[in-house]
Order: structure tokens, then C-alpha cells, then sequence
């Protein structure tokens, strides 16, 4: 599913996009994040935009989608308060534990286990919170 960070959109099953495509489907994201974004200001809320890496992300790379730059657009488009990005503490765990696949993810989901979830919030935290 994550291959389109990391593989060019024509070597890539077009079902896989149905029924939108990929672009359209891209777009869709950016109109419903604006608009959520758009009603939590009329809320007096805050809106953080999130992002953390897929296990295809760390093990690829982002060579045909920066998810990132993705998100980053995607604050300056909504108006977010904030940008708090994971990938970087994931992939710093990547690098240094060998067994990070199994350690950050439940086993053949790309969801995060308990200790994904744990180094997420902690970002959230620091981030968001200036507590950590």
C-alpha cells in the first residue's frame, strides 16, 4: 500500500487508486484537511497536522512521494499551529535497533505497537506541549 512513497505512480496497479486515482485522491486529502482545519479555527481550537513514517517509509525512503513536504504544504495550505513530524525519531531508531520493524509496528500491519504509540505522544508532547 505504501509503495507510491517509493515507486513511480505508472509502475503501480491503477485499482489501487479507485475510484479517484491517485491525484484526485491527493487533492480530496488537501480539500478535507482544509476544511476540518477550517471549522476547528471557527471553534477556537488548534489544528496540528501529524506524521509519522509507514514501515515501507523507513525501509524505502521517499523517493517518488516526500511525505514530509506533503505535510509541510499541507500546515502552510490548512493553517495548522503545527507540524509535528515523527519520522526522524522512528528512523533514528531504525538505525539503531535491529529489530525495529517488530519493535515500532504490530506484526504485518503498518500500525504502530505500544512502543510506536509511545514515541509518537512523546512527540506530541514536546511539540505540542513544550512538556518533554
Amino acid at each position: 500500500m505504501g509503495s507510491f512513497i517509493y515507486t513511480d505512480l505508472k509502475d503501480i496497479d491503477p485499482n489501487m487508486w479507485s475510484p479517484l486515482g491517485f491525484e484526485e485522491g491527493v487533492k480530496k486529502i488537501q480539500e478535507k484537511i482544509i476544511q476540518i482545519s477550517s471549522l476547528t479555527r471557527s471553534n477556537n481550537a488548534e489544528f496540528y497536522i501529524l506524521v509519522w513514517p509507514w514501515p515501507d517509509t523507513l525501509q524505502f525512503g521517499q523517493t517518488q512521494f516526500n511525505l514530509e513536504k506533503f505535510a509541510e504544504n499541507l500546515c502552510k495550505k490548512s493553517k495548522c499551529k503545527k507540524l509535528i513530524n515523527v519520522i526522524n525519531e522512528f528512523d533514528k531508531i531504525k538505525k539503531s535497533d535491529q529489530n525495529w520493524l517488530n519493535n515500532l509496528y504490530i506484526h504485518a500491519d503498518l500500525h504502530t505497537n505500544k512502543f510506536g504509540n509511545e514515541i509518537i505522544s512523546k512527540v506530541i508532547m514536546k511539540d505540542a506541549f513544550n512538556d518533554f
